[in-house]
Parts: structure tokens; sequence; C-alpha cells
């Protein structure tokens, strides 16, 4: 009987663990891990996805850029309003709380418009590390395009240069429908088809654009999305159809897929705006602190600059020994006693070190966002610096 109860007890304890770790694997913090964003050179863009606490506790998450663009291109990854440069714990996020998690990405004049940019991100739970996301980011540089298109008639115009459509737009239950080649050249996507061996005609239209694919079937309102190894479908209003030979397809769908921006003017203009650009948010974080040698900052103490100098080390190490002027905040204590950027702070330059490098760069993270817009990590920490010191009473 003994043995028969302890059979039973492990098989249930079995049972438990393997439906606890099934759940695990069938939860997800995003529906999207893959996202390709096109963006005009000297603009900038934004994405956002939902993004949910799935615990039912209290949770920080790990944002951490594993993989950087390259420097003409900036990417700050927010999540809460909190914004990432680097790395950085944000929260806690309550208990299945609802938030977003957005990219934002800054793209130079300088911009490689021949090449598709990667970047690759973790976003994990603290308390769960089972709860991750690896994000793979694929952004390409472009020259901005604005194209003006009529409902009534052929004529438009590229960046103002104009033209007149073989095949003008046509309207379909509300819904403008416009010539599937026209439209992937002027959006300088790769355009491709295949035939039906049972009709011999074109049975599903195809748009690339670095890792993304949009497909289209002819007769079917059900589209396509791929990127890179995620696929979506999605429902559309009006299926693609082909009249006198053209292929057409849903104008609005398509260019805000592909990632442009599409505006209606009464009775009968359309803009479109490609790739579509997305302005920075009055409450948004778009400074980058930087890393500061320890010869730079004596250099800035020796001319007497004006700087907030700021050790993160705990109290003890601070009053031993200091960089000159240096004001004392615990790292521990960093969220609730560092001051918070006022119109007379915030242009100042501030410098965070701490016992080796690793902790400034957090700290200089959070300092960001508290609005200081030229902040600095010493490299190598207090270590590395060379100069005077002061000691504390």
């Amino acid at each position: 009987m003994k043995k028969f109860l302890a059979s039973v007890i492990s098989f249930v304890l079995l049972f438990s663990v393997c439906s606890f770790f099934e759940t695990q694997a069938e939860e997800k913090l995003l529906s999207q891990t893959s996202f390709m964003v096109s963006v005009a050179k000297g603009t900038t863009t934004y994405v956002e996805v939902p993004f949910t606490n799935l615990l039912d506790q209290e949770s920080k998450y790990t944002v951490s850029i594993t993989r950087k663009p390259p420097v003409d291109i900036g990417l700050k990854v927010e999540l809460d309003g909190f914004s990432v440069q680097e790395k950085y714990d944000v929260g806690p996020l309550q208990p299945k709380q609802s938030t977003k998690l957005g990219f934002r990405i800054l793209c130079s004049d300088g911009a490689d418009t021949e090449s598709i940019i990667s970047a690759k991100l973790l976003v994990g739970s603290v308390e769960n590390s089972r709860l991750s996301s690896i994000i793979n980011i694929y952004i390409k540089p472009m020259e901005q395009k604005v194209l003006q298109m009529h409902t009534d008639n052929a004529n438009a115009t590229v960046n103002g240069e104009k033209l007149v459509l073989e095949t003008p737009p046509l309207v379909v239950n509300g819904r403008t429908m416009v010539p599937f080649r026209w439209m992937g050249e002027q959006l300088d996507a790769e355009v491709s088809f295949t035939m039906s061996e049972e009709t011999k005609k074109v049975d599903t239209v195809s748009y690339v654009i670095g890792k993304s694919t949009i497909t289209l079937t002819i007769g079917s309102t059900t589209a396509q999305i791929k990127v890179d190894r995620d696929v979506f479908e999605q429902t559309l209003d009006v299926p693609p159809f082909i009249q006198n030979g053209r292929t057409l397809v849903p104008l609005r769908f398509v260019s805000e897929t592909l990632g442009a921006q599409v505006n209606w003017t009464p009775p009968n203009t359309i803009d479109i705006e490609y790739p579509k650009e997305v302005p920075i948010r009055e409450d948004e974080c778009v400074t980058f602190w930087s890393d500061i040698k320890a010869d730079d900052l004596q250099e800035k103490v020796d001319e007497q600059t004006e700087l907030l100098i700021f050790d993160l080390r705990d109290e003890a190490a601070y009053k031993s020994d200091h960089i000159p002027g240096a004001l004392h905040v615990d790292f521990n204590t960093l969220t609730t006693d560092f001051p918070v950027a006022s119109e007379d702070t915030e242009s100042i330059p501030v410098v965070l070190y701490c016992k080796t490098g690793t902790k400034s760069r957090l700290a200089a993270e959070w300092v960001v966002n508290a609005g200081y817009q030229n902040v600095h990590s010493l490299l190598q920490g207090f270590p590395s610096w060379q100069g005077d010191i002061e000691k504390a009473e």
C-alpha cells in the first residue's frame, strides 16, 4: 500500500511539474519578436507593441540591447515609459500589468541605404528567467519619398515629378485599389507573383523589403505578413483582383504594412509619405549617455569646467577617498536620492562613477530618464582616476 501511495504521489508531482513548464512555455511576452522598420535618412520613427507582465506578482524586466546598430543609427528601447540605451532593469510592473514596448530609431543623413541593419535585444523577467524574449529589429535606411494620387483620374506625382498611371486608382467598397507592381516600385519593394497551374492566371502577389514579405492572394481577403520567422495573417476589407490584365491591391494596407503614412484629403486626393516619420513625444527620453575616460575628466576638472560629479559607491568608500568636488549618492538608493533635473541643471554635464564602470553605466540609464541631457559614465570606474583625491570627514 505504501508503495502504491508513493507511486501516486510521484505521479501527481510529476504531472504538476510538467503542467507548470507547459504553461510557462505557452506564455509569451510578445506575439511578435521580429520587426522590419524602414526609416528615412535624417528622420526618426517609432514602433510599439503590447507588453504584459504575465506573472501573478510584481516583476522587473531586464531590457538589454545585445547587438547595437552602427553609430549612424540611434536606437532606444522603451518599456512602460522608461527609455533604455544599453541595459536596465525596468519596473517593477504590477501583476498582469499591460503596457507598451517601443523602439525609437533615429537615422542620420549619412546612413547607408544599401544595407539592412540588424539589432538584437533581450527582454526578460528578473524574477522568472523562463519568461523572456529575444527580439530582432531589422532597419532599412531609405531616401524619403512623397507620393500623391487621385481617385478620379490617373495623374500622380512622386517627389513633385508628374506622371500618368496606366491604371488609375479605383475605389471599391470605400477602399482604394492601386496597381500592384507600380505601388511596390514606388515603395522600393521587390515584387513577385505566382501563377495558378489550374487557371494559368496570377494566383498570388508579393512584396519584399529586407526581412519582411507581404503575400496577397487574388480574390482572397486573407493576407500573410512574414517578418523573419514570424508569420501573421490579416483580413482585408477588399481582396486583390485583376482588371483589364492589371492586378489591383489595397493601397492603405500595402502602404502602411511596408511602413508608409497614408493621408486622405477629400474629395479625391491621397498623399503617401514613405517611410513614415514618427515625431518624438514631449515626454519621451531620447538622450544618449556616453563613457568618459579618466584623462578627459581630469582635463575638465583642471579647467574648472562646470560639472556635477557623483560618487555612487557606499558611504564608507566615499569618505575614504573620492574625486574632488564629487557628491555622494549610493547606487542602491539612486532612484530615490538622486536629484531630478531642473531647468537650471538639465544641461550641466553629469559624470557618474562607481567601483567599476558597470554600475555607473546602469546609473546613467536612470539619470538620462531623470531629465539630464549631458551624462557620462567614468570608464573603468574610480580605480582609473589618477588625479588628486579628497577625503570626507
